[in-house]
């Protein structure tokens, strides 16, 4: 008991250190590599892979407050590693939300149904307008790929699926 103690919270392996995700642990190697297996798998799949990081309750009140989040880590080896992702932590950072940080989550980590109500608006406003701006490169409608989302959450659990983007084109 005391070693899995250890290795959890003074272990240098573990996922978080310092209150961020820790780029030097096998959890973080092993979280990169499947998000960079997802996004082949879906390339080679004719879809468009976007990876899409949802910040817990911490991160949320820290961005609000302007510090660095638990998750900086992995958008910064996101970005070297010119992944596509969306982190929603940005969804949470204006000011004329109703509610507070509080009203954003549930018990257990979980958002609040006014904090998927956040979150899914900001989402789709973001997936359209990069789907818009992508168009507006050249590419025609009808030969855009589908938007794959994984989801990445803070500590550690990746979870992937696909999903159509609404009202593209008027499809579903």
């Amino acid at each position: 008991m005391w070693l899995r103690l250890h290795d959890r919270y003074l272990g240098g392996d573990r996922l978080v250190r310092h209150g961020e995700l820790n780029p030097e642990s096998t959890a973080f190697a092993i979280q990169i590599a499947l998000f960079e297996r997802f996004a082949a798998a879906a390339r080679a799949a004719g879809a468009r892979p976007v990876i899409v990081v949802f910040p817990d309750q911490e991160s949320v009140v820290a961005a609000r407050h302007g510090q660095r989040t638990v998750v900086g880590p992995l958008i910064a080896s996101l970005a070297a590693r010119r992944l596509e992702y969306v982190d929603l932590t940005a969804a949470f950072l204006n000011p004329e939300l109703a509610g507070s940080v509080g009203d954003w989550f549930a018990s257990g980590g979980h958002y609040s149904p006014a904090g998927n109500r956040i979150v899914a608006q900001w989402l789709g406003r973001e997936l359209l307008a990069r789907m818009a701006a992508r168009h507006t490169d050249g590419a025609a409608a009808q030969d855009a790929p589908t938007p794959v989302l994984v989801r990445a959450c803070p500590g550690g659990t990746v979870r992937q699926g696909g999903v159509a983007a609404a009202g593209v084109g008027g499809a579903r």
